[in-house]
């Protein structure tokens, strides 16, 4: 992302930062994808430190179970898929005892400029729509909205959602509750304005009852609601220009959606790419259940750290699939996000090598696609990767 996001909406909030968690896994951990500060989210500011508050400790898979239902069954108090969706049976009982294996990693010292990203601000992810369209499989990816717009295009069959702060993480178990009780993109869209605020906080409030659970997801709704019904609008009008299907105006891609949320397929994890214990978890709990990643999305992340012994151990880890990709944003000095595709063999190779430290090195050459905007990574590593130094950032450091 740019220094200074092309949509960015600043508000301001004392919210504090979430505890470090147990060595155990982390209720509302999500999988890591270090310093998304500035990579791809609307901004709420922190204006002073505060006393930070924690999620419960607890399995990933625990919040799940948490909906109110009938008969036992979570998914028989919701509606039923209606648009096409296709149908997603429950995750099994060795599903969940292996996704409760993730572990969140400890939150970061600081936020990129004291900042929660709780809404994108990279405008054109359809570029990336013909390259994931129906891909299947596992999707990984960092943020909050465009996760959702990616994986109704992908349509996985098992959806990993990390960022660093649990503010972020907080805001998608916010998204599951919308999904899980909507029929439709109209009342999802409409559980976010101001005149359904108190039906909102309601659903909210029965979906998670821990005292301290809830009191953060709702603070998190309160934070993000304006500026995630803006986002939608915004988004709205620019994939009406270009003629672009998405999960708020196509019925099959939101039942999809809601689907994986209703058959447990989503899981959400605070984690640092800088340490890589989550995502090395993740990539053992995919591996386990015979799953492979199709998807790996890592927003502009990359270029607040240079490639630590911890983040390359984990990437490569992840069990990709054969035609799996790796996608990622880097913004031109003006600010305007290049839309880059890699395909994940090759980005294995360039990890791999030892005289790589920085993305500034794979993107160095990129290729440009005769659709303007969209980029790809094709030259293979080898002995003369180019020299390019890491630029300054100051935000975060390999240890």
């Amino acid at each position: 992302m740019s220094k200074t996001p092309a949509s960015t909406c600043i508000v301001s909030s004392a919210l504090p930062l979430a505890k470090r968690p147990s060595h155990r896994t982390l209720v509302s951990a999500l999988l890591p994808l270090v310093l998304l500060g500035s990579a791809g989210h609307a901004q709420v500011h922190v204006d002073k430190p505060a006393a930070q508050a924690a999620m419960v400790s607890a399995a990933p898979m625990a919040m799940q179970q948490a909906m109110p239902s009938s008969g036992g069954n979570p998914a028989s108090a919701v509606p039923a898929a209606t648009g096409g969706a296709a149908a997603l049976s429950p995750v099994s009982q060795e599903w969940t005892e292996q996704l409760n294996h993730i572990v969140s990693d400890p939150p970061p010292p600081h936020l990129v400029r004291g900042t929660h990203y709780v809404i994108s601000n990279e405008d054109r992810h359809d570029l990336w729509l013909k390259t994931i369209a129906n891909k299947g499989g596992a999707y990984i990816g960092v943020g909050t909205d465009q996760n959702y717009v990616l994986a109704g295009w992908q349509r996985p069959e098992l959806m990993v959602l990390f960022d660093f702060d649990q503010v972020v993480v907080n805001v998608h178990y916010v998204y599951r509750v919308f999904f899980i009780h909507s029929k439709d993109p109209e009342e999802f869209k409409g559980l976010w304005e101001a005149k359904n605020e108190a039906t909102a906080l309601k659903l909210l409030t029965d979906a998670y009852p821990h005292p301290k659970q809830r009191a953060a997801i709702l603070e998190a709704y309160k934070m993000s609601r304006a500026s995630v019904l803006s986002r939608f609008r915004k988004v709205a009008s620019i994939y009406k220009i270009h003629n672009i299907r998405w999960f708020l105006d196509d019925q099959g891609q939101f039942d999809y959606i809601a689907q994986l949320f209703r058959t447990g397929r989503v899981v959400m994890v605070r984690g640092d790419l800088t340490v890589g214990t989550s995502l090395s978890s993740i990539a053992s709990a995919i591996s386990a259940i015979g799953m492979k990643l199709s998807v790996l999305y890592l927003s502009n992340a990359e270029r607040y750290f240079t490639y630590s012994e911890g983040f390359k151990k984990s990437m490569l880890s992840l069990p990709y699939g054969d035609d799996a990709v790796v996608i990622r944003t880097r913004a031109r000095p003006n600010g305007v996000y290049m839309y880059v595709v890699q395909d994940a063999k090759n980005y294995v190779d360039w990890v791999k090598h030892p005289k790589v430290n920085t993305v500034y090195q794979l993107t160095h050459q990129m290729d440009a696609d005769p659709n303007p905007g969209l980029f790809y990574i094709r030259k293979t590593a080898s002995a003369a990767v180019p020299s390019v130094a890491h630029p300054p950032f100051a935000h975060l450091k390999s240890k």
